[in-house]
């Protein structure tokens, strides 16, 4: 078979797959699922994004390609719902997290201690986010949550206090 007859049936399989009613249905949701992920893009490129924050930005778009109904369209079929979950459960790979993905597994009581020890590593980074503070910082606040993080990246917890009584000076 020669290149120009391979290629005159890779176009001709294209012009099948794309002139299909199934491919006309679906277009609408796919378009959608762009329109989420251009959304999403956009806001994880902001330069004020905090991993607090593009964490919730992914949390949110996986919600809302897992739990979709999009323009009212009918989702039940297979193909789609494959689609929908195939890209959620790519955006859940992608969320920050506090294991290697070599150390991943699919044990479900596993995966909660490691979903437990995700949140507590997002609120004990939610201490250094000046947007998040209390307008009077009290006495001690942040402490242990500053300690954590040092221990755990092996850091200097007195230049981390220092940041939370001056959040103009960045360890």
């Amino acid at each position: 078979m020669s290149q120009s007859s391979t290629e005159r049936c890779m176009y001709n399989g294209l012009l099948k797959g794309f002139s299909s009613k199934q491919f006309l249905l679906d277009l609408p949701i796919m378009y959608d699922i762009l329109a989420e992920l251009a959304i999403l893009s956009e806001n994880l490129q902001k330069r004020n994004a905090s991993i607090v924050y593009a964490s919730a930005s992914l949390n949110l778009s996986k919600r809302s390609l897992w739990h979709s109904n999009f323009r009212g369209l009918n989702c039940d079929q297979e193909w789609t719902q494959q689609l929908l979950s195939s890209v959620a459960n790519n955006l859940k790979k992608r969320l920050f997290t506090t294991i290697s993905t070599h150390g991943l597994t699919s044990a479900s009581s596993e995966t909660d201690i490691k979903s437990v020890q995700y949140e507590m590593l997002l609120n004990q980074i939610k201490v250094l986010d000046c947007d998040q503070w209390p307008a009077d910082l009290p006495a001690g606040y942040g402490d242990e949550e500053i300690q954590n993080l040092c221990t755990r990246f092996q850091l200097n917890a007195s230049k981390m206090r220092d940041y939370l009584d001056n959040s103009h000076c960045i360890p």
